[in-house]
């Protein structure tokens, strides 16, 4: 599979920013 999946079942794409990935890792981070 192409896709980056996280907690919470949210899949990201290939295409997807990876600014966009680091941003949702930080503040899942942050609130847990």
């Amino acid at each position: 599979m192409n896709y980056l999946c996280f907690a919470d079942m949210i899949c990201l794409s290939p295409e997807t920013n990876h600014i966009e990935i680091f941003k949702y890792l930080v503040m899942t981070l942050y609130l847990n």
